[in-house]
């Protein structure tokens, strides 16, 4: 899909100190603390990679109703790992028209926020894609209403994302969907791999064996 890039990587966790802990394992570094995602159930801390890309780690907010779907889904996690990401592009209502034309179901664009520590609004728009079939191997699209706000401008850079491989049963039609930009492959069980080089090594983290929904159903039917 032309315009299409990697935004960020999402690390889900039962706990947010838990997650947080997972990443300085494996980077070296804790994440920065985020913010909270009013009435969706989640808080986050965040790790900057280069290229205006980011790693998030999402968890239940201790603060909001224990109840609601998406921090329902964390905390039935077992330990912290990859489960989903996120592609970036200027026009999700384009974005839409186009996977509505290749007959896949987009639900409504919405329109996304978070309280930063320093008090500033970091606004976003978000497009899911509903298919069951792919679950999280697709991404989420997410739109930033001010490019220069982006999370990954304003982070303590620790790696680069040097690759991620999304291998798929379907993968031709994963890739039919993405475009060549992204390394997709056919392959027996669905999974996305990322390397991330730091100066002396490279970080590898990978789904868990049971692949999560893809995010927007989780956000809604979990």
């Amino acid at each position: 899909m032309i315009g299409l890039s990697i935004d960020h990587l999402l690390i889900g966790s039962p706990d947010l100190n838990l997650g947080c802990e997972f990443l300085r394992q494996a980077l070296g570094v804790r994440p920065v603390p985020g913010g909270v995602h009013p009435g969706k159930g989640t808080c986050n801390a965040l790790l900057g990679l280069s290229n205006d890309t980011y790693i998030e780690v999402i968890a239940p907010d201790p603060l909001q109703p224990a109840d609601l779907p998406m921090s329902e889904f964390l905390h039935r996690l077992e330990s912290p790992g990859l489960m989903w990401w996120a592609a970036r592009h200027d026009d999700l209502g384009m974005l839409a028209q186009c996977l509505d034309q290749v007959d896949t179901t987009v639900a409504e664009i919405q329109d996304g926020s978070r309280r930063m520590r320093d008090g500033r609004e970091l606004a976003w728009r978000l497009l899911f894609v509903d298919d069951d079939e792919l679950g999280a191997t697709l991404p989420f699209f997410i739109s930033w209403c001010e490019m220069e706000m982006h999370p990954g401008r304003n982070l303590p850079i620790v790696g680069v994302l040097s690759s991620m491989r999304i291998t798929h049963p379907k993968g031709a039609r994963l890739r039919s969907l993405l475009g060549d930009v992204f390394s997709v492959q056919t392959g027996e069980r669905p999974q996305i791999c990322v390397e991330i080089r730091q100066k002396d090594r490279v970080v590898s983290l990978c789904t868990p064996e049971d692949l999560a929904p893809g995010f927007g159903a989780v956000m809604s039917t979990a």
